[in-house]
């Protein structure tokens, strides 16, 4: 819920996560979903916090990895994944972004497809432009 371009996200509730617009820490967002507690766990999406992501991959049972509608992959991204994969971890990917201009969601499904091969699957694509 809410905005991190305006500073209102649940998951960034510190003063200066607010002044900056971007998480600095982990933290943990409960939610209940047909009868079943889920804690999701929002991470910095930069590599500067790379040891917060390796400490959580061993206490989550998947990670949802964001990135923007872009053909490019972001460093950031790439080490997500591959800490994913060395922890034996189920993932999605969560595209943002893509009411941009620019925004190339075919040409990231091909990047996803060269880099990981079929096993990338969409399960959901967006329609219109």
């Amino acid at each position: 819920m809410g905005s991190g371009d305006q500073g209102t996200t649940q998951s960034d509730f510190d003063s200066l996560e607010q002044k900056r617009h971007i998480s600095l820490g982990a933290s943990v967002v409960p939610l209940e979903w047909h009868g079943h507690k889920i804690n999701l766990i929002d991470l910095p999406g930069y590599t500067d916090f790379i040891g917060e992501l390796h400490a959580v991959a061993r206490v989550v049972e998947a990670m949802i990895i964001v990135c923007e509608a872009k053909r490019d992959l972001d460093v950031g991204f790439e080490l997500a994944w591959d800490v994913a994969e060395a922890n034996r971890l189920p993932r999605c990917v969560f595209v943002n972004k893509l009411e941009r201009d620019n925004a190339k969601y075919d040409g990231l499904i091909e990047t996803l497809h060269a880099k990981y091969g079929r096993s990338v699957v969409n399960t959901q694509i967006p329609l219109g432009r």
